[in-house]
């Protein structure tokens, strides 16, 4: 027979309460069990960047993913900024599906700190949480592209009122 341990009474108070406010606050952490968050979390490299900083670089090889704790992180692809990375969301973690070069750059906009995981560690250390984390990310991938796909119809529709007033200027001037 198996016996369950019981994580929130081996975990320190102070330390139970962090997890809590990291599944209440930040969506990654949400469908994670308190002990799932605390083991990511002891695998996790603490670094911090201050404004400016660059996070990564777009073209550089990428192996880690990010979750922002505090602070703000740009998300650039060439010059133009795609995205602000805000406390409890993450960044970087197509690194994690494959082992391609980074499509964008990700430069800190104020003093940040940040939690990285390499695919590496994530795998060898925890394969199920592993996979619980690529869930996790495939769906988070899934809605940035739901919400791509709904930039792009409405640019689409947009740019087919323009041609309509195109082709209505035409005929006026024919």
């Amino acid at each position: 027979m198996v016996q369950r341990i019981q994580f929130e009474k081996s975990v320190p108070k102070e330390l139970l309460s962090l997890i809590q406010k990291l599944q209440k606050n930040y969506p990654f952490f949400s469908e994670m069990e308190g002990m799932e968050v605390g083991q990511f979390l002891k695998l996790c490299e603490r670094e911090n960047f201050a404004s400016g900083s660059k996070v990564f670089k777009e073209g550089e090889y990428g192996n880690e993913f990010y979750l922002v704790i505090s602070g703000e992180i740009i998300i650039n692809v060439g010059d133009k900024e795609v995205a602000r990375m805000k406390p409890g969301m993450v960044f970087g973690e197509m690194a994690l599906l494959d082992n391609a070069k980074r499509t964008a750059s990700a430069v800190a906009a104020e003093p940040s700190l940040l939690f990285s995981i390499s695919r590496t560690i994530l795998h060898s250390k925890m394969p199920t949480f592993g996979n619980k984390n690529m869930e996790s990310i495939a769906r988070q991938l899934s809605e940035k592209l739901r919400d791509a796909n709904e930039t792009i119809r409405m640019m689409q529709r947009q740019l087919n009122v323009v041609k309509e007033k195109v082709k209505k200027l035409q005929i006026l001037q024919s």
